[in-house]
C-alpha cells in the first residue's frame, strides 16, 4: 500500500514538474532595441505561435527615417509572422540628412544634403560623436520640405540653405533669437524661437 502510494505521488509530481515546464517553454520574451535613449518600449511575453503586438510609440529620431522593426535582416510583420522562441526586434533608422567638417575651422559638422522626399527635418545635435553646428545649402530646392527644427548649436546657416523650399513653412529653433552667424533670410518663413521639442 506505501508503495502504490509512493508512485501516485511520484507520478503525480512528475505531471507536475512537466506541465510547469511546457508552461515555462510556451511563454516567450520579445524585446526591443530603439537604438535611442529617447524611444523605451517594454518588452512582452508572448505564448507560443502568437503574434507581437505592434508598439505605439511615437518612432522618431532627429535625422532618421523609422524604416520598420527587423528581426536580424528579416522585416517583422506583426499581422503575419508568430513567435517560437525569445526574440528582440530591432528599429531600422535610415539617415536623411548628409553632414560634411564644418568649414570655418571648428570641429563640428554642417549639414549640406536632404533627401527630396522628406516633409518635416529635424536635425540632431550631433552626429557620430561630433556636434552640428552649421547648414550650407542643405535644404535647396527641397520641394516637399514643411518644417525644419533647428537645435541650439547651429550657430551658422548660409543663404539660400532654403531656396526653392515652396512648401517650408516653419522653421522650429530652439535659440531664443536669431544668432549672428544665420546668414538665410527668414522673411517668407515662419521662425518659432525657444522651440522646446
Amino acid at each position: 500500500m506505501k508503495k502504490s502510494l509512493l508512485l501516485i505521488c511520484l507520478a503525480l509530481l512528475l505531471l507536475v514538474l512537466v506541465g510547469c515546464s511546457c508552461e515555462k517553454e510556451d511563454k516567450f520574451t520579445v524585446k526591443f532595441t530603439t537604438y535611442t535613449d529617447e524611444i523605451v518600449i517594454e518588452k512582452q511575453e508572448i505564448g507560443m505561435d502568437g503574434l507581437v503586438a505592434s508598439p505605439t510609440s511615437k518612432m522618431e529620431r532627429a535625422g532618421y527615417k523609422f524604416l520598420g522593426w527587423y528581426n536580424g535582416q528579416k522585416k517583422w510583420d506583426f499581422e503575419k509572422d508568430r513567435v517560437t522562441e525569445n526574440i528582440t526586434l530591432t528599429a531600422k533608422w535610415e539617415m536623411y540628412l548628409s553632414f560634411v567638417p564644418a568649414e570655418d575651422g571648428s570641429d563640428g559638422l554642417w549639414v549640406v544634403g536632404c533627401d527630396f522626399d522628406i516633409e518635416n527635418a529635424v536635425i540632431p545635435k550631433e552626429y557620430s560623436t561630433k556636434t552640428v553646428t552649421g547648414i550650407h545649402l542643405g535644404f535647396a530646392d527641397r520641394k516637399k520640405l514643411k518644417t525644419v527644427t533647428v537645435p541650439s548649436t547651429v550657430t551658422y546657416i548660409s543663404q539660400g540653405a532654403f531656396d526653392g523650399c515652396d512648401s517650408l513653412t516653419t522653421i522650429y529653433c530652439e535659440a531664443e533669437q536669431k544668432p549672428q552667424g544665420w546668414e538665410v533670410s527668414l522673411d517668407n518663413i515662419n521662425a518659432v524661437w525657444g522651440h522646446k521639442k
